[in-house]
């Protein structure tokens, strides 16, 4: 090999490492502006590793528009960020283990409105706590899952958590001025 062709060859080795390496430590963007919001909630799915969220009546058509996607913890919190203000449902995720396998969800009228999350400008929205169970195992066509409301984590546990994961961007300060808001909070028995 030549000298011209082991330089092209380590800078392209560079360019690649470099590059994993800017994917690997991914930081969450900070808001666009004050008019953008965010939704928080948690979800158990087998192996997930992609949430997306559609906003209600919005057609998503690759590559002139994309859906948003989240940033998930380890524990399966995620925010989905610089949202316009609107609402919102979760449509599908991504899972499996050695690849990608979608999974969207089995949607009517009833499911969308179930789902529907409010966004308003410069506001985290919570959309809750969910466990997902697939009904039809993805193969060719994405696989469908039906989705169960649980109250654990709680919407503090879930904020707590992604105070981490947000650090220095700008949301963190949304989500701790949402945290002493649930502390002023009634508790849930004094309420009834």
């Amino acid at each position: 090999m030549n000298r011209a062709s082991s330089l092209l060859l380590l800078t392209v080795l560079l360019i690649l490492i470099l590059g994993v390496s800017g994917c690997a430590g991914q930081r969450i963007a900070g808001p666009v502006s004050s008019q953008h919001g965010a939704i928080i909630g948690n979800i158990q799915a087998p192996d997930i590793w992609d949430l997306i969220l559609y906003e209600l009546d919005k057609v998503y058509v690759t590559p002139f528009a994309k859906p948003p996607y989240a940033y998930i913890d380890k524990k399966g919190n995620f925010i989905f960020i610089n949202l316009t203000p609107g609402q919102y449902y979760l449509s599908h995720w991504t899972g499996g283990r050695g690849g990608r396998t979608t999974y969207k969800i089995s949607l009517g009228k009833e499911i969308v409105d179930q789902l529907l999350t409010e966004v308003k400008a410069g506001e985290i929205a919570y959309t809750g706590s969910f466990t997902a169970k697939v009904t039809r195992k993805a193969f060719i066509v994405p696989g469908k899952f039906e989705f169960d409301r649980v109250s654990e984590p709680s919407e503090k546990e879930i904020l707590s958590d992604l105070l981490t994961l947000t650090k220095g961007t700008g949301w963190d300060a949304m989500i701790e001025a949402r945290l002493k808001e649930i502390d002023k909070r009634p508790p849930a028995s004094a309420t009834k």
